[in-house]
């Protein structure tokens, strides 16, 4: 009877009934997934899902080794051997076009993937990262670089200062056991968000001009202005990904082998503190890239330059980096090379073919500088936590 009540509930309201949870029938994709047999894995994920669309937990799994396969496949195709793990150089290659524009549409495909987990309020995917055994850098065999990769090395610190003591190696709590949620798909979302905004940035200019070594000024052409326009969209929606992400982590009332915790969490492996003020970093960068992209504030190159050095600031433009306007109204990058930048003058020629549109001389400052500036100042002083902290705030976006 109180299910009838229930279902009728939904119906006055308009409600559709959940999709279902197919726990038996993802086991095997599952299986392969926690095996490291990523081809498989997305195979059994796709099959599942052209039997249930809205299988939140095989679309989570498809997306996962297909995330996998994606960046191992660039990796090969970009001929990144053993000894090199630097993209940007042989990504300057023509060729590799092709390559790369694949993956933005794979990255595009696993996005439209976690978009499926996330309708479902119930998802959760339990998976030990630690225990893939995979050749991660593709040098033909595994080895101890890539068993370790995800292993943790330190405990978290019971006093949340200083680092916590050595795991020693073949601990079990090298290798966690992590309990994925809805939080975690919104941290996964602006992840790709992020990447996928650098590959259209990149994708936008005909890098190949930079090989012209004889000219004293060199011009990286804008070739495709439309994709600059998108990645600023991307970076609109990795930042709207990220701060579900905090808000989500926020609401959390469980606590169960948490990803990222929030300051109420306690069940959890990262050997990192995490407090209300770690938080509010969050949201505050989060609310100064908004503004930077939207041109409400610029970087102040002056501010910028006082964090490395007051001679760097003294020969620095009072001018400001105009990201909003870089992203909206994008042109050709010259870059001078036949002169020393020693000089105001010659810094400030150079910033101005660099940035285009983007050099501005009157802007509202954006705080994130002043932000960073004081992130530096507490490091310096040796507040190992703050250190900490620092690198959580990275590791979420």
């Amino acid at each position: 009877m109180k299910h009838l009540v229930a279902l009728a509930l939904l119906a006055a309201c308009g409600a559709a009934p959940l999709p279902p949870i197919r726990t038996a029938e993802d086991a095997p994709a599952l299986e392969a997934l926690r095996s490291a047999h990523f081809d498989v894995a997305f195979e059994l994920g796709t099959k599942q899902l052209a039997l249930e669309p809205r299988d939140a937990e095989a679309a989570a799994i498809r997306a996962l080794a297909g995330y996998v396969q994606a960046t191992s496949t660039l990796y090969t195709s970009l001929g990144l051997g053993s000894h090199s793990w630097f993209f940007f150089e042989p990504a300057l290659d023509p060729k590799h076009a092709a390559a790369i524009a694949t993956f933005l549409d794979q990255l595009a495909a696993i996005d439209k993937d976690l978009a499926i987990a996330a309708a479902d309020p119930r998802f959760s995917l339990e998976l030990c990262l630690a225990c893939w055994q995979f050749d991660w850098n593709h040098d033909g065999k595994i080895d101890e670089r890539d068993t370790q990769l995800f292993e943790l090395e330190r405990e978290r610190s019971p006093t949340s200062v200083g680092s916590g003591r050595a795991i020693p190696e073949h601990d079990p709590r090298r290798r966690p056991t992590f309990r994925f949620d809805l939080g975690d798909l919104s941290w996964a979302r602006a992840m790709l968000s992020f990447q996928r905004a650098a590959g259209e940035l990149f994708s936008s200019y005909r890098w190949s001009d930079l090989e012209d070594k004889g000219a004293k000024t060199l011009v990286v052409h804008l070739t495709a202005p439309e994709r600059v326009k998108h990645a600023r969209e991307l970076v609109l929606a990795g930042l709207e990904f990220s701060d579900q992400a905090r808000l989500q982590y926020l609401a959390e009332t469980d606590d169960d082998r948490e990803w990222v915790p929030n300051p109420r969490q306690q069940n959890y492996a990262m050997p990192l503190s995490v407090d209300a003020k770690l938080y509010e970093t969050w949201a505050g960068v989060i609310s100064d890239v908004r503004d930077l992209v939207a041109g409400r504030t610029g970087i102040s190159m002056q501010e910028v330059a006082a964090l490395e050095s007051q001679q760097l600031a003294a020969i620095t433009p009072h001018a400001y980096v105009d990201l909003g306007k870089m992203l909206s109204e994008p042109t050709d990058i010259t870059i001078a090379v036949d002169g020393k930048l020693e000089s105001l003058s010659a810094i400030n020629t150079f910033l101005r073919g660099v940035l285009g549109h983007g050099f501005d001389e009157h802007m509202q400052p954006s705080p994130l500088v002043k932000r960073l500036a004081r992130m530096a100042g507490e490091l310096e002083q040796g507040s190992d936590t703050f250190e900490h902290k620092l690198r959580y705030l990275i590791w979420i976006n």
